[in-house]
């Protein structure tokens, strides 16, 4: 009896000191990734790893090896020059967007690509897919509009990038941009009215006038004789 109540005390002990180590939480703004064991995903594949969104979980000791994702919202610096726009024109963009890793079912796309990287290689990441977007979208305005009409380019940008951004595990939150136009775009000049051709002079009806012989003083001129 004595010997079964040393052997739990130790499992206790065991339990006690071990199970604070091996206790893994996950921080505000941030998603655990335990690798090591295989696990199925919310779509049913297969993966070499684990997520741990929220809250806490136990680690394995030797077979799982923790990683953490940072979600916080992550500042992109972008500034384009000679961004075409339609119509020919020419704009330079600058400003900054946040985007952040995704905590949806895109998160998986994150984990393969962004995993064990730092954040300035994320923001890198992001700016040159965001610049590729700002171009795409930007080639479908006239200049003017590109560089003021911030709200309408946001929303071309985000119709336009939501899927390449999920395809990285990006979630696109905000974007605030300045430009100015270096080239207008052309616009079509009006079409003039076709001219009205000219009315022929109207050429004043002359009579000829009768030489002075035709007639002595006296005679009536030959228009004023009567017949014959």
């Amino acid at each position: 009896m004595i010997y079964v109540l040393v052997a739990l005390a130790m499992v206790v002990l065991v339990i006690i000191v071990l199970v604070p180590r091996l206790s893994v939480v996950a921080a505000a703004n941030e998603i655990l990734v335990l690798s090591g064991r295989s696990h199925l995903d919310e779509a049913g594949r297969v993966r070499d790893y684990r997520v741990v969104p929220h809250g806490r979980a136990l680690r394995v000791p030797v077979v799982e090896t923790l990683h953490r994702l940072d979600t916080a919202k992550l500042p992109v610096s972008l500034s384009l020059a000679d961004v075409h726009t339609a119509g020919g024109g020419l704009v330079s963009l600058q400003g900054v967007a946040h985007v952040r890793i995704s905590s949806g079912p895109e998160v998986h796309n994150a984990i393969e690509r962004f995993l064990d990287r730092q954040r300035q290689e994320v923001a890198a990441v992001a700016a040159s897919t965001l610049e590729g977007i700002i171009r795409e979208a930007a080639s479908s305005l006239p200049a003017q509009v590109v560089a003021q009409d911030e709200l309408l380019l946001f929303d071309r940008v985000l119709r336009s990038g939501e899927d390449a951004l999920k395809r990285l595990g990006l979630h696109f939150d905000d974007l605030k941009l300045q430009g100015s136009v270096w080239r207008e775009s052309s616009r079509a000049e009006p079409v003039p009215p076709p001219a009205t051709a000219a009315p022929a002079p109207v050429e004043a009806a002359t009579t000829s006038a009768a030489p002075a012989d035709a007639w002595r003083d006296g005679d009536a001129p030959p228009w004023a004789k009567p017949p014959k």
